[in-house]
């Protein structure tokens, strides 16, 4: 099974498509961005931001989000524990809304077809 060019496709709405076709093939020309375009624009709006912020102050931005994110996954570190296992509580390994999930609440809430999540 071969399959037909678009521009072959086209030709044949234009010429023996309904009306329907017709102006969803008018619509498809209308709303169709150049790739070229496109990238222009993404372009020139990148070099406006790095005009106006500096590439330092974005490098600090994206460093700062990034350890912004980072101490949402990791737990506060006791950093004056004396054991290994005292380094991360027990308690500030669990997130907060998977709590109610624990041993106790976990066959609970299979029986009521709710997850942990």
């Amino acid at each position: 099974m071969s399959t037909v060019p678009h521009s072959e496709v086209d030709s044949l709405i234009e010429a023996f498509g309904t009306n329907k076709q017709k102006r969803a093939l008018g619509a498809r020309r209308m709303n169709q961005v150049g790739s070229d375009t496109l990238q222009k624009a993404v372009a020139k709006a990148a070099e406006n931001i790095i005009d106006k912020k500096g590439v330092t102050a974005l490098v600090n931005d994206v460093a700062q989000t990034d350890a912004q994110d980072a101490l949402l996954y990791i737990p506060p570190c006791q950093t004056a524990a004396n054991k290994p296992e005292d380094v991360y509580k027990f308690d500030d390994r669990i997130l907060f809304q998977n709590k109610p999930c624990l041993v106790t609440n976990v066959l609970f809430s299979a029986v009521q077809g709710n997850t942990c999540m």
